[in-house]
């Protein structure tokens, strides 16, 4: 066994072993089946005939013709000629009380009665041998046992003779009862030995045969305990052996896997690292040969794992220097493979809230290479999509900021060019409204002198003219203001009192007006702002929602986002899409006599002061809101 090889060697060893055990199972089995037939054979044949004989004893019992035979009808009592009863079967004269004063209908009908009972239990034991008989038919090509068939096949011969005894039975009982009712007494009295010979044919038959049952079910039990019995013994026997050998083989089985212990310690050192660990396993055996392999294999690692280090360094420096410089720029850069995203540096992170592992969200997700205009929670983003590997490189920035100050460099220099152009104009054009406003003042003096019927006249045509040229003047004080605007001062202040200061400016002008003018909002602490410049923003507010046509007008004061927003809602004709787009240009006016520069210089106050206006429309009018950063 020494020359066998370790694998041959175990699995030889655990071969026997297992053969061991499934020879003792299998005898179990075996024992176990053998068991199960002797009881199945009890359960499905002898007890149920066992059953059957005690009934057929008791039908068979029942079959009481004494008892038929002394309900017969008599003639009439008070007849002289009445005879005397037939003679019992067994000879006597016997008569039952009570009897003899039944009267013969009574007595006729107890003998239907009788008789029925009497062929019932005919009925029953003739219908109990052919079920004894069909049980065993049923339950004989099951067995296995030759002996249990030929037992079964023998007392299936009883019950056949007991089915011919008790069809002789019946042939000699119908013969006499024939005579018996027909009154032929000597003929009755000659059939009545051939009824008890039968009686007792039949009676000895069931005798037999429960005997014989009897017998046959003791017989299968001794045999099954026999067997029981033996089973226990051998199986306790075999099982010892079978652990004996088992324990056997496992003591060869250790000793053979000794080294492979030793070999496995060597390979965990090398495992943890410690290369320089060798087996000192010097067998010939394939543990031998293993020992060797893992040695040049430790000595390889230990070379590589030098190399591997060195080129690690290396490139943990390269992605170190790389991860710094993604790390600084403020792009977001994302690289998806598979549909999920695998690198992400900081600035994607913080922009679009991602993470790794989980698939590109959708509204990342653009269908060419370039989106210069992608929205994303109210910010603008411009995307470039490379491809990469087998995915992707996403790049985005953030341009919403660009936009805007793009937008209000535009606005800025449209302003500034309107400005310069107004400066001009109203230059030009005030030097003749003072002149005109002059010359208005002493052509008045003079229309005064006029005759009655032309002076009233003279003087209407003079109020129309100065009030011509008063909105003139208006007119180019609103430019004068857009050009002549000066830088925010900015200091601390309340902005409900600021808010407060416009409702009194504006209360006596609004009753006039019929508008109902109302304030909402908690108590704000004070913040940086030119509270000049922040009256005449809410105040061109307000006037534009009156001039609207609003009779309601709602100042909310609110704090979100550590941003300062005074809604203006108003219950005015409201306005459209495209209104909303230009409300803030310059000289855009949805009234006919309005100038356009009330909101353009409110959106330029609140510009310089770091925030922004707002314009909603509602189910009704329209919402405007003032944002000033908190």
């Amino acid at each position: 066994m020494g020359r066998l090889s370790l694998r041959a060697r175990i699995l030889g060893a655990f071969l026997l072993s297992f053969l061991s055990f499934c020879g003792v199972l299998g005898f179990g089995l075996l024992q176990l089946d053998s068991i199960g037939g002797g009881l199945d054979v009890i359960d499905r044949g002898y007890l149920p005939l066992a059953k059957i004989v005690g009934q057929m004893e008791g039908q068979q019992s029942r079959l009481d013709l004494q008892r038929l035979q002394e309900t017969i009808p008599k003639p009439d009592s008070t007849s002289p000629k009445q005879k005397a009863p037939p003679p019992s079967i067994d000879g006597s004269q016997k008569t039952v009380p009570g009897l003899e004063a039944a009267n013969a209908e009574e007595r006729k009908q107890l003998f239907f009665i009788r008789l029925k009972d009497v062929k019932r239990s005919a009925a029953q034991l003739s219908a109990l041998t052919q079920l004894a008989i069909r049980i065993i038919d049923d339950i004989v090509p099951d067995l296995k046992s030759a002996d249990e068939r030929k037992q079964l096949l023998f007392i299936r011969g009883y019950f056949s003779r007991i089915a011919s005894a008790h069809a002789q039975q019946q042939e000699v009982v119908q013969t006499y009862l024939l005579y018996v009712e027909s009154g032929k007494d000597s003929d009755a009295q000659a059939v009545k030995p051939q009824l008890q010979d039968a009686q007792s044919d039949l009676r000895t038959e069931i005798e037999q045969v429960s005997k014989q049952i009897q017998k046959a079910t003791k017989d299968v039990s001794k045999t099954t305990s026999d067997i029981q019995n033996r089973a226990v013994v051998l199986a306790a026997v075999l099982t010892l052996v079978a652990l004996i050998f088992g324990g056997l083989m496992l003591i060869l089985a250790v000793f053979a896997l000794r080294p492979i212990g030793k070999l496995t310690g060597e390979v965990q050192r090398i495992a943890a690292g410690d290369y320089a660990a060798r087996a000192q396993v010097r067998s010939r055996d394939e543990v031998g040969i293993l020992a060797e392999e893992i040695n040049a294999m430790a000595a390889s690692i230990e070379g590589r794992d030098e190399a591997l280090r060195a080129r690690a360094e290396e490139l943990e420096g390269a992605r170190m220097e790389l991860r710094a410089v993604l790390d600084a720029i403020n792009i977001g850069l994302v690289v998806v493979s598979d549909d999920e995203v695998r690198l992400a540096n900081p600035a994607a992170v913080q922009l679009w809230n991602l993470q790794i592992g989980t698939a590109l969200p959708t509204h990342l997700q653009i269908s060419g290479e370039r989106d210069d205009g992608l929205t994303i929670e109210d910010k603008v983003y411009a995307m470039r999509k490379v491809p990469f590997q087998d995915g992707f490189i996403l790049a985005g920035e953030d341009i919403t900021q660009a936009l805007h100050d793009r937008e209000r460099l535009v606005h800025t220099e449209r302003l500034a060019l309107v400005g310069q152009m107004l400066a001009q104009i109203t230059h030009e054009v005030r030097n003749p409204l003072n002149a005109l406003s002059l010359n208005a003042e002493l052509l008045a003096d003079e229309v005064t002198s006029l005759p009655e019927t032309r002076k009233d006249e003279g003087l209407d045509i003079l109020r129309t003219m100065t009030s011509e040229i008063q909105r003139l003047e208006e007119v180019t004080e609103h430019y004068l203001s857009l050009v002549r605007r000066p830088a925010p001062l900015p200091g601390q202040h309340v902005p409900n009192e600021v808010v407060e200061g416009v409702v009194k400016l504006l209360d006596e002008e609004l009753k006039r007006s019929g508008v109902d003018l109302s304030v909402s909002g908690p108590q704000l602490e004070a913040i940086e702002m030119d509270d000049g410049q922040l009256r005449r923003a809410l105040m061109n507010v307000v006037r534009n929602a009156v001039e609207a046509g609003a009779t309601k007008v709602e100042v909310g004061l609110r704090f979100n986002q550590k941003r300062l927003f005074i809604d203006v809602s108003d219950n005015g004709e409201g306005m459209s899409v495209e209104q909303i787009a230009r409300a803030s240009e310059p000289f855009f006016s949805t009234k006919a006599a309005g100038t356009g520069l009330g909101l353009a210089i409110t959106r330029q106050i609140l510009e310089d002061h770091g925030g922004g206006l707002e314009i909603q429309s509602q189910n009704e009018g329209t919402l405007v809101s003032l944002i000033l950063p908190g």
